[in-house]
């Protein structure tokens, strides 16, 4: 074993060790309580101990909420499914499974991320971003707050990001359907990280067809709908029943171009944490304006250097790029034509549209 490998262990288990510590206090006794938590728990158990067992089947009616309840039908699938299969392993029960997938939404990203990255921008760079990654507080707030399909369904997306920059120009059918399995789990993982994923391989193919001027790319857009018919028993509940729904347009960021555009930017960077001092500072309380400045800086370190690094990142980038290896600039521009429709998307520009 040569010494990029072991050093590509090596940090992976730095990673690991580092996530397992900063989640530590949730392999205290008992389950996790905050949010959504308890709901997916219980979710899990009936799967576990009613559904499999006496229906066998992995959705189905939940009647111990309001006059009963749709179960594993309009909820995210493959995070409870994770929670079940390790519940099977001798010694885990459904509660220690719980907690494992919890960790595993937090480490398995930043580890996919400084595995594909290593090969090509080399270890030390790639450790650091993946690194960073996990000191992302209000990121990782939002994993223990029971949010963490998102987590999970992230790292599917960066190896989605992976095989699409592996696979360009190659649009052949061994590719198209690794592509079309790799969304449907993304889907069925979090809807909203699906839609991103839908999103990417529409970026990918469309930039793909531009720069090559090869129409034959185009065939990656089949595995959108491809995509969609594979978890259509899932997709068709929402539409039998959207007559039940309470239609809007949707939330928006502000209502104003310039106050949309401004929080956008606070969104994009995640400096919310360095937001907090404004209020205080308006209302002329300048000690404690000063004080919440230095403590949300200080909590978002990590953040802000990963901001600073995409800025200059993409300052290099632009000003350098005939000096950049073609398999770098193509793994770049693809990570740049797929954020600009997210930053317009995350807009909710629509809020400002009257319908």
């Amino acid at each position: 074993m040569n010494r990029k490998i072991l050093g590509a262990i090596f940090c992976v288990l730095i990673l690991i060790l580092t996530g397992t510590l900063l989640f530590k206090a949730i392999f205290s006794g008992g389950s996790l309580t905050k949010v959504d938590n308890p709901v997916h728990l219980a979710e899990a158990q009936y799967l576990k101990e009613v559904l499999i067992p006496k229906y066998h089947w992995i959705n189905g009616w939940y009647p111990y909420v309001f006059m009963g309840i749709p179960i594993q039908l309009y909820s995210h699938q493959v995070g409870i499914w994770l929670i079940i299969l390790l519940s099977f392993i001798p010694k885990i029960n459904l509660i220690l499974s719980f907690k494992l997938v919890v960790l595993l939404s937090l480490i398995l990203t930043p580890i996919v991320l400084f595995l594909i990255l290593r090969k090509k921008f080399g270890l030390f760079a790639s450790f650091i971003v993946a690194s960073l990654f996990l000191f992302q507080r209000e990121y990782n707030h939002f994993l223990l707050a029971g949010m963490w399909n998102s987590g999970l369904a992230l790292f599917l997306l960066v190896i989605q990001l992976y095989l699409l920059d592996k696979y360009k120009y190659s649009p052949n059918n061994k590719n198209l359907i690794k592509i079309t399995l790799l969304q449907s789990f993304i889907i069925l993982t979090h809807i909203f990280v699906g839609l991103s994923s839908l999103i990417l391989t529409f970026s990918a193919s469309c930039w793909y067809t531009f720069k090559s001027k090869d129409k034959n790319n185009l065939l990656f857009l089949i595995t959108i709908p491809l995509s969609l018919l594979l978890i259509s028993f899932y997709l068709f509940p929402f539409i039998e029943t959207s007559d039940w729904l309470n239609k809007g347009f949707g939330w928006g960021l502000e209502n104003s171009i310039v106050g949309m555009f401004y929080m956008l930017i606070g969104m994009f960077f995640s400096l919310k944490s360095n937001s907090y001092f404004i209020e205080p500072l308006f209302a002329l309380h300048f000690k404690d304006a000063l004080i919440s400045f230095f403590n949300g800086f200080i909590i978002n370190i990590p953040t802000i250097i990963i901001d600073i690094l995409a800025v200059l990142g993409f300052y290099t980038h632009i000003k350098s790029r005939d000096k950049i290896d073609d398999k770098k600039k193509d793994f770049l521009d693809l990570v740049i034509i797929f954020t600009i429709p997210l930053l317009i998307l995350g807009s909710g520009f629509w809020f400002l549209l009257s319908f």
